[in-house]
């Protein structure tokens, strides 16, 4: 409330989230309650930024093409802002390191490897989230269904959680153990 709506959106307009409407100016905005919600790669990228000390980078699918002598071809510029304090995103790190290792995501971390992630279910399971990261990669997943109905055994913390966990284990196989926000 002392925050406010306003001050609270403005960080996700700073990472580009493009379904902000006039009617999520209100408290709920806090927890998530958007009119239209929020696509899988803008909550990604939101918690990619907090891995990365707070400083956002514009998504993007191509990040370098070279020709097969290797001479660079093309190198997309990421567009880069700071949003948060890098002291926030530190603590917000932690905050959400303890989801996988004492909150609703407890069990599911990734071994050997430091990582942080958040569940979300809507209201009447309509959507699970699992959106988590390591110091290598930021990964979101969304389970739901494209005409919005419920789903009993739905949560973020059930089939979400058990995708990035699987993708997420996969991914850091021969990897050393790598610091969040370094």
């Amino acid at each position: 409330r002392e925050l406010t709506p306003e001050v609270g959106l403005q960080y996700l307009l700073d990472m580009n989230f493009s379904s902000i409407e006039d009617s999520d100016y209100v408290l709920s905005a806090s927890l998530g309650g958007l009119s239209k919600g929020a696509s899988c790669l803008e909550m990604t990228s939101a918690y990619a930024t907090l891995e990365n000390e707070g400083v956002f980078r514009q998504p993007t699918c191509v990040t370098l093409i070279t020709d097969s002598a290797g001479n660079v071809i093309a190198k997309p510029e990421a567009e880069e802002k700071q949003v948060y304090q890098s002291s926030a995103a530190h603590e917000m790190t932690n905050i959400l390191e303890g989801v996988l290792t004492r909150g609703t995501a407890h069990g599911n971390a990734i071994p050997g490897m430091p990582c942080a992630g958040k569940t979300g279910t809507t209201n009447d399971n309509l959507d699970g989230w699992f959106v988590g990261y390591t110091g290598y990669y930021t990964t979101g997943v969304w389970v739901g269904f494209d005409s919005p109905r419920s789903a009993k055994a739905l949560s973020g913390a059930s089939y979400p959680l058990a995708i990035w966990n699987t993708y997420m284990t996969k991914l850091h196989q021969g990897l050393t153990s790598k610091a969040l926000n370094d």
